[in-house]
């Protein structure tokens, strides 16, 4: 595997009453636009120096660009923790996320995520506890229906994460770019290729063991909630270290300044159509903050929890071939090379990814390849891109589709 090196319950009250889920056998995982793809509940957990503006050394200067390292204070949530030789120890240093570069205390910054499954249809919003997270996935699955998957690293004060939805084959290998922990509430029938790889780290929440609630005010499927410290407890029950290794590398470069830079060479860009057409997605810039907020069914995509609406620094789209399984699921290869689209600051701009190969499955009708390393992005000159500081959306998107987005100068 390829290993990275880090560089880097202020909630509403959720009054409606919760369930505990025991353990339940097969919950149909099904959106009437999402077609009829089952669900198997089968478990996979598994037992097992320089700056930001590089990929190396965690810990950094003292000053970076002029801009003085803040004290930052030590972070002690009280949850669980399990640790190998080779995890990183916090001592309560200032350090550089991995997630979004900018300062953040090491008993923070030294943490393995928690990669969630987010539903994304209308009857299963608003959606709890994203607005925290660092970087949000977006892909399709049946019937055009996105659905996210949610990294996060500082998650103290997120009293509920859900809805929590079923994993798509994908979605996984996403994660393992960030080294995380991988949580979902069943799978697709093609993702138990995948998810009992060790290197994975999944945690299917529909074996009852790791404490999920089904809340009344909404129905089943749509329902499904977690607490961080109840996926932290998945990890240290099957023995996932609860920190990143020494040896860890970020998958993204960060600019080592505050300051937002435009895209080298590029357009204006203050609304961005995303093109995913069963919610009519969009991003509209705000000058005044720099963040680009997010549109979703017509309405501001808000978290239930904080009450605000969820806005980025940073938006990526990486573009794959649209291919489909037997049954219209979405088969889409994260390796080799492609076009993607950076936009941040105001403006976007066209560029490259690629990704390496570390196997192959042919068992699924296809030569499936598929890699645990990050992806690489970069200008049309070979320049790796510097991302600015903050949080990322990603699109995984069908490169036939790319003439649906919509980059807008107002």
């Amino acid at each position: 595997m390829i290993k990275r090196q880090l560089i880097g319950k202020a909630a509403i009250a959720i009054t409606a009453a919760m369930v505990m889920l025991s353990g339940c056998g097969k919950d149909a995982d099904t959106d009437a636009t999402e077609g009829s793809i089952s669900e198997n509940t089968t478990t996979a957990e598994s037992s097992t120096s320089s700056e930001n503006g590089t990929k190396g050394d965690t810990k950094g200067d003292d000053k970076t660009d002029g801009e003085k390292k803040p004290v930052t204070e030590k972070v002690e949530n009280g949850f669980p923790s399990y640790t190998s030789d080779t995890s990183l120890v916090p001592t309560g240093e200032t350090v550089r996320s991995f997630l979004t570069g900018e300062w953040i205390n090491d008993t923070v910054g030294y943490r393995r995520p928690l990669a969630v499954m987010i539903n994304n249809i209308d009857a299963g919003l608003p959606q709890s506890g994203i607005s925290k997270a660092d970087v949000i996935f977006e892909g399709q699955c049946e019937g055009g229906v996105t659905r996210l998957m949610a990294v996060f690293q500082d998650y103290d004060d997120i009293d509920s994460i859900g809805s929590i939805r079923s994993c798509r084959d994908y979605f996984p290998f996403l994660a393992a770019e960030y080294d995380a922990a991988y949580y979902h509430f069943g799978q697709s029938d093609f993702a138990l290729e995948f998810l009992s790889d060790p290197e994975l780290r999944a945690f299917n929440g529909m074996n009852g063991k790791y404490n999920y609630v089904r809340r009344t005010d909404r129905v089943s499927p749509h329902n499904v909630f977690t607490t961080p410290e109840n996926l932290v407890t998945a990890m240290v029950s099957n023995k996932v270290t609860t920190y990143l290794d020494e040896d860890y590398v970020a998958p993204m470069k960060f600019s080592t300044s505050s300051t937002p830079a435009d895209c080298p060479d590029g357009e204006k860009c203050i609304t961005l159509e995303t093109g995913y057409a069963y919610n009519n997605s969009y991003f509209k810039y705000n000058e005044k903050d720099g963040l680009y907020y997010r549109y979703e069914y017509g309405e501001p995509q808000i978290d239930e929890m904080t009450g605000e609406q969820i806005a980025v620094e940073n938006i990526l789209f990486k573009m794959v071939p649209g291919e489909q399984y037997w049954n219209g699921s979405p088969l889409y290869l994260l390796t080799g090379e492609g076009i993607g689209l950076y936009v941040t600051n105001g403006t976007a701009q066209w560029i490259k990814w690629s990704k390496e190969v570390d196997g192959v499955n042919t068992n699924l009708g296809c030569n499936y390849t598929y890699g645990y390393g990050p992806t690489t992005y970069t200008y049309e000159d070979g320049t790796e891109v510097t991302f600015n500081q903050g949080k990322t959306w990603v699109c995984i998107y069908e490169e036939e589709d790319k003439g649906n987005i919509k980059i807008k100068s107002k």
